[in-house]
């Protein structure tokens, strides 16, 4: 059984600074967000033969899979392994794409497979899923299609709207306080103790405007902090509203850096690392096409929305492209086609990374309302890992029984190519911003 050593990544610190590591992945104010806003909306034009998808055959001699067996098997728990090895839990999110990996953490929970890892790192929504996977609440996914599948959550009409707010202020597109403040307090209560008294710690990835940089944020002081610290990654520059002075730090949405924090678990010391991705991955054709692809987003998002405050973050973003040469997407592609020696990669500093890539039903727009097809995104999450469960713990349990609630479910999305949201996000690019440079 190999398991690789992977020690070039197990001192925290070894890549420059907290987050540096993170942000050369980082393309775009929002590479999942901005782009999911724009481009990956597209349910209809969505070609899937430029997708990968999970493979066919999991490669289950893969290091981080064979780590994961090898502590589920005997019970390992957290503050008493007997491997020198750190196994980090990646969690993407993409607004309420995070469904996807709602799902996907409600089926590890099932599995029994959370004291497997040695700490969680999440984004945006997948930091929010991660609260309720860490305190043990499967039920937290639900939150997606029964409790902010609504206006209240979403609403693109109030990108023309002013006041609304109990303070007088705008109330954005994406309504965080709605979320946090209201359904995970009093619809769908967190357990926020649980969470803080985890043996597995959370660690939420947002940006910072002052280091230009992702950061780290955990070692919570209370359920306040936490909560603070979960709007700061969700906040998406404009349509969450602006940026949130939180320790000591002006912070916005993790996607303008790291959409998904593999990087920071590498400089955080993870020698072996399971993301949890929410949507295929393009495939792109040319390093160079891509490279322009990703400039070309940069100069869209400054001539559409171009808050002061966000000038310096996307100098910096193309910069990032311009050192690296390759997206973070392109950085998962290549470890989920080379999973045996991507370990060797420069970007993955020895660290054992395995993408574990949704199919077709996960390419959901991150403002979808649609429940049928935010439960068929819940479905392939839960589809996903129950398939990387069987093929490396097949042998030790019956997995047919989840496998038959998946088939008796028959959830089919809905899906619309000119749904309402999308008509309004189309309508609002159309728009002559011209008086507002």
């Amino acid at each position: 059984m190999d398991l690789g050593d992977g020690m070039a990544a197990a001192e925290p610190g070894s890549l420059t600074g907290t987050g540096s590591s993170s942000s050369g992945g980082g393309s775009s104010w929002r590479r999942r967000s901005w782009r999911s806003l724009t481009r990956a909306t597209r349910s209809a034009s969505f070609d899937d033969s430029d997708a990968l998808a999970a493979p066919a055959v999991i490669p289950v001699d893969h290091a981080a899979l064979q780590l994961l067996r090898q502590r589920a098997l005997s019970g390992s728990l957290p503050g008493a392994r007997r491997d020198p090895f750190k196994l980090g839990l990646v969690v993407e999110g993409g607004g309420m794409r995070g469904c996807v990996s709602g799902g996907a953490l409600q089926a590890l929970n099932d599995l029994g497979l959370r004291n497997a890892f040695d700490a969680v790192y999440g984004s945006s929504a997948g930091a929010i899923n991660a609260t309720y996977f860490l305190s043990g609440q499967r039920d937290g996914v639900e939150i997606y299609h029964d409790h902010i599948a609504s206006p209240q959550f979403i609403n693109l009409k109030r990108l023309w709207r002013s006041g609304g707010g109990s303070d007088g202020e705008p109330t954005p597109v994406l309504n965080l306080s709605f979320l946090i403040d209201e359904v995970m307090q009093d619809v769908l209560p967190l357990d926020w103790d649980a969470v803080l008294g985890s043996p597995v710690p959370l660690k939420v990835v947002a940006s910072s405007l002052d280091t230009l940089d992702a950061v780290l944020l955990s070692d919570f002081t209370d359920p306040a902090d936490l909560a603070e610290c979960l709007k700061a990654s969700a906040t998406v520059p404009e349509i969450a509203g602006g940026p949130r002075l939180h320790r000591g730090q002006r912070l916005v949405d993790a996607a303008v850096f790291e959409p998904v924090p593999f990087r920071s678990a590498i400089a955080d010391g993870c020698t072996h690392i399971l993301v949890l991705c929410t949507r295929p991955l393009l495939q792109r054709r040319s390093r160079v096409n891509s490279a322009l692809t990703d400039a070309m987003e940069v100069a869209i998002k400054k001539a559409v929305l171009s808050p002061d405050y966000m000038v310096p973050a996307w100098k910096a973003e193309v910069d990032y492209l311009m050192k690296d040469g390759i997206s973070q997407d392109d950085m998962l592609l290549a470890a989920a086609r080379q999973p045996h020696d991507a370990h060797e990669l420069p970007w993955f500093a020895g660290a054992h990374v395995f993408p574990l890539i949704p199919g077709p039903a996960s390419n959901l727009s991150p403002l979808c309302i649609d429940v049928p097809t935010l439960k068929a995104g819940v479905a392939e999450g839960r589809r996903g890992v129950l398939a990387l469960g069987r093929a490396l713990l097949g042998d030790t349990r019956d997995f047919s029984r989840f496998f038959s609630e998946l088939e008796s479910s028959n959830i089919v999305p809905a899906r619309s190519p000119a749904s309402s949201s999308e008509r309004l996000w189309r309508r609002y690019l159309e728009e002559d911003f011209s008086h507002h440079a």
